[in-house]
Order: structure tokens, then sequence, then C-alpha cells
């Protein structure tokens, strides 16, 4: 795993995204979804294809985790 800070608070930069380690065909090599987290809308746009299906992957999980959730805690 990848350092990681898990008491951030803000948005990466676009300096701490771009220095985010990447594989020769530009995907972020490990732990993406606790990455995903801290980008900004436009950097997420700037992500590889892999990644971004990943991402959008990512998403729908968590949609699917949430209206679980909600159906458990009598929030639905």
């Amino acid at each position: 795993m990848a350092k990681f800070d898990f008491n951030r608070t803000e948005k990466y930069t676009n300096a701490e995204f771009n220095a985010i380690e990447r594989d020769a065909y530009g995907n972020i090599c490990c732990d993406l979804d606790l990455h995903l987290i801290y980008m900004t809308e436009a950097q997420r746009e700037q992500l590889s294809g892999d990644d971004w299906s990943r991402a959008d992957f990512y998403d729908e999980e968590m949609r699917y985790l949430m209206a679980q959730a909600a159906i458990e805690f009598g929030v639905a």
C-alpha cells in the first residue's frame, strides 16, 4: 500500500495528484480507491481510461453500499 494520510481533510493539489505513482501507461499503480476521495472532479477527468473505469466501478459500489445501509438502518 502506498503511503497515505488517513487524517487528510482537503483535496489533492495538482502537484500531489501528479506525484501519485503510475505505470508506463499512466495508470495509478495501487490504492486507486484510497486516492479517489481526495481527487477533484478535474483531476478525476484526467485519469487514464483504465483508471476511469475502475473509479466508475468504485462509485457504483459505493452507491450500492449506501443504499444497503439505508435499508438496514431504516432511512430508506
